[in-house]
């Protein structure tokens, strides 16, 4: 099996500073919605019933079947 660290504070794998464009390795807002930890909003951040947007989201991508 593969784990792979996404930290919540540093998710890009690519960064431009002059421009600043990033790109990270997965979308951890999108990853959070699709969890159902919370909707995203008109702002593009998840909202959590609970804590608002003051959610702090970090992932393991690993290459195993999970039931």
């Amino acid at each position: 099996m593969i784990a792979v660290p996404v930290p919540s504070d540093d998710p890009y794998e690519h960064w431009e500073a002059d421009r600043k464009y990033r790109r990270a390795i997965i979308s951890m807002r999108h990853a959070g919605d699709l969890a159902g930890l919370g909707a995203l909003g008109r702002d593009t951040l998840l909202k959590n019933d609970r804590f608002g947007s003051t959610v702090q989201l970090g992932a393991v991508l690993v290459n195993a079947d999970i039931e």
